[in-house]
Protein backbone atom coordinates (compact mmCIF):
# COMPACT_ATOMS: atom_id res chain seq x y z
CA UNK A 1 0.00 0.00 0.00
CA UNK A 2 1.40 3.49 -1.40
CA UNK A 3 0.82 6.00 1.68
CA UNK A 4 -1.22 9.00 0.74
CA UNK A 5 0.42 12.91 0.34
CA UNK A 6 -1.18 13.89 3.91
CA UNK A 7 0.21 10.10 5.51
CA UNK A 8 3.83 11.34 3.96
CA UNK A 9 3.22 15.05 5.78
CA UNK A 10 2.41 14.15 8.78
CA UNK A 11 5.13 11.30 8.72
CA UNK A 12 7.30 14.67 7.85
CA UNK A 13 5.77 16.63 10.73
CA UNK A 14 6.66 13.44 12.82
CA UNK A 15 9.88 13.49 12.13
CA UNK A 16 10.75 17.18 12.40
CA UNK A 17 9.42 17.26 15.71
CA UNK A 18 11.38 14.30 16.89
CA UNK A 19 14.87 15.84 15.17
CA UNK A 20 13.57 19.36 17.48
CA UNK A 21 13.61 17.65 20.11
CA UNK A 22 17.22 16.44 19.89
CA UNK A 23 19.97 18.88 21.32
CA UNK A 24 22.34 18.79 18.60
CA UNK A 25 19.28 19.50 15.65
CA UNK A 26 17.06 21.77 17.78
CA UNK A 27 19.12 24.58 17.20
CA UNK A 28 19.92 24.04 13.70
CA UNK A 29 16.24 23.51 12.80
CA UNK A 30 14.65 26.17 15.06
CA UNK A 31 16.37 29.46 13.43
CA UNK A 32 14.62 31.62 11.64
CA UNK A 33 17.35 31.35 8.90
CA UNK A 34 18.03 28.20 8.98
CA UNK A 35 19.23 26.30 5.40
CA UNK A 36 18.99 22.88 4.88
CA UNK A 37 16.77 20.07 3.12
CA UNK A 38 14.71 16.98 3.84
CA UNK A 39 15.27 14.67 0.87
CA UNK A 40 13.86 11.13 0.07
CA UNK A 41 17.05 9.14 -1.05
CA UNK A 42 15.21 6.49 -2.63
CA UNK A 43 12.95 8.58 -4.44
CA UNK A 44 15.61 11.56 -5.03
CA UNK A 45 13.39 14.57 -3.94
CA UNK A 46 13.25 16.74 -1.74
CA UNK A 47 10.38 16.16 0.91
CA UNK A 48 10.73 20.10 2.90
CA UNK A 49 12.86 22.88 2.53
CA UNK A 50 11.79 25.36 4.96
CA UNK A 51 11.56 29.10 3.60
CA UNK A 52 15.21 30.40 4.08
CA UNK A 53 15.69 27.08 1.52
CA UNK A 54 13.60 27.83 -0.96
CA UNK A 55 15.93 29.18 -3.72
CA UNK A 56 18.79 26.79 -3.13
CA UNK A 57 15.82 23.71 -3.26
CA UNK A 58 14.20 25.49 -6.48
CA UNK A 59 17.93 24.99 -7.85
CA UNK A 60 18.94 21.77 -7.00
CA UNK A 61 17.23 19.66 -10.16
CA UNK A 62 18.29 16.72 -12.04
CA UNK A 63 21.82 15.77 -11.84
CA UNK A 64 22.50 18.23 -9.23
CA UNK A 65 20.30 16.92 -6.63
CA UNK A 66 21.12 13.17 -7.54
CA UNK A 67 24.51 14.54 -6.78
CA UNK A 68 23.80 15.90 -3.67
CA UNK A 69 21.29 12.76 -2.44
CA UNK A 70 24.52 10.50 -3.27
CA UNK A 71 27.02 13.40 -1.33
CA UNK A 72 24.52 12.51 1.53
CA UNK A 73 24.58 9.13 1.28
CA UNK A 74 28.18 8.95 1.32
CA UNK A 75 29.32 11.05 4.23
CA UNK A 76 28.00 9.37 6.84
CA UNK A 77 27.44 5.81 4.97
CA UNK A 78 27.27 3.87 8.70
CA UNK A 79 24.84 5.68 10.38
CA UNK A 80 21.58 4.88 10.78
CA UNK A 81 18.64 6.98 9.10
CA UNK A 82 17.54 9.73 9.42
CA UNK A 83 21.01 11.69 9.43
CA UNK A 84 22.48 15.30 9.46
CA UNK A 85 24.86 15.39 7.17
CA UNK A 86 26.93 18.46 6.58
CA UNK A 87 28.21 19.58 3.49
CA UNK A 88 30.14 21.95 1.98
CA UNK A 89 29.86 23.87 -1.33
CA UNK A 90 33.80 24.50 -1.80
CA UNK A 91 34.06 26.58 -4.91
CA UNK A 92 31.80 29.75 -6.39
CA UNK A 93 30.80 27.65 -8.87
CA UNK A 94 28.95 25.19 -6.53
CA UNK A 95 27.64 28.19 -4.96
CA UNK A 96 26.38 30.36 -8.08
CA UNK A 97 24.82 26.95 -9.37
CA UNK A 98 22.77 26.75 -5.83
CA UNK A 99 21.60 29.98 -6.53
CA UNK A 100 23.68 31.51 -3.72
CA UNK A 101 25.19 34.59 -3.87
CA UNK A 102 28.83 34.70 -1.87
CA UNK A 103 30.66 38.05 -0.12
CA UNK A 104 33.61 36.67 -3.00
CA UNK A 105 31.33 37.68 -5.46
CA UNK A 106 29.59 40.58 -4.57
CA UNK A 107 33.64 42.10 -4.04
CA UNK A 108 34.47 40.79 -8.09
CA UNK A 109 31.56 41.99 -8.84
CA UNK A 110 32.21 45.44 -6.89
CA UNK A 111 35.63 45.44 -8.16
CA UNK A 112 35.05 44.42 -11.53
CA UNK A 113 32.64 47.27 -11.91
CA UNK A 114 34.69 49.96 -10.18
CA UNK A 115 37.18 49.74 -13.44
CA UNK A 116 34.06 49.53 -15.69
CA UNK A 117 32.96 52.78 -13.95
CA UNK A 118 36.51 54.88 -14.43
CA UNK A 119 36.90 53.25 -18.25
CA UNK A 120 33.23 54.88 -18.83
CA UNK A 121 33.98 58.22 -16.83
CA UNK A 122 37.22 58.72 -19.04
CA UNK A 123 35.17 57.91 -22.32
CA UNK A 124 32.60 60.32 -21.27
CA UNK A 125 35.22 63.10 -19.80
CA UNK A 126 36.77 62.30 -23.51
CA UNK A 127 33.09 62.73 -25.32
CA UNK A 128 33.11 66.32 -23.22
CA UNK A 129 36.55 67.84 -24.51
CA UNK A 130 35.42 67.25 -28.19
CA UNK A 131 37.14 63.59 -28.93
CA UNK A 132 35.37 61.20 -30.16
Amino acid sequence: MTPTAADARSGLATALAAWKRLPVLAAALDARDAVYLVVDPSDARILHAPEAAADLAAALTGSTLAGLIHQIGTAAAGDEKPRLARLQMVTQYEFARAGIITEEMIYVAHRENVCRETMLAGAEAALADGQS
